[in-house]
């Protein structure tokens, strides 16, 4: 599996929610997350990857799990392309 790398770059929505922006190396994609805290700890997901989410008791956990979890969306992909003939790209739009 590639190495992940993250830079964390915080904007509070709400006293809960932030959007973060994490850098996937060796390609450097930047991949935008949501992560709201609760009684129960943290959760997270990556807007851009549906279904990619994860949780953790602190922020920084929730953070490291996210960051695991996108690379291995990333690093499954091939196989999803192969098993299933379908191709799935990520793209960035600025408008």
């Amino acid at each position: 599996m590639a190495e992940c790398l993250a830079r964390i770059v915080c904007s509070p929505l709400s006293t809960l929610a932030f959007f973060v922006t994490l850098v996937y190396s060796p390609s450097a994609m930047k991949y935008r997350v949501t992560i709201v805290e609760s009684d129960e700890g943290w959760a997270v997901w990556c807007d851009d990857l549906p279904g990619c989410c994860s949780q953790g008791e602190s922020h920084h956990e929730a953070m490291e799990n996210i960051r695991i979890a996108i690379g291995e969306y990333v690093a499954a992909q091939p196989e999803i392309e192969n098993r299933f003939g379908v191709r799935v790209l990520h793209e960035e739009v600025v408008v």
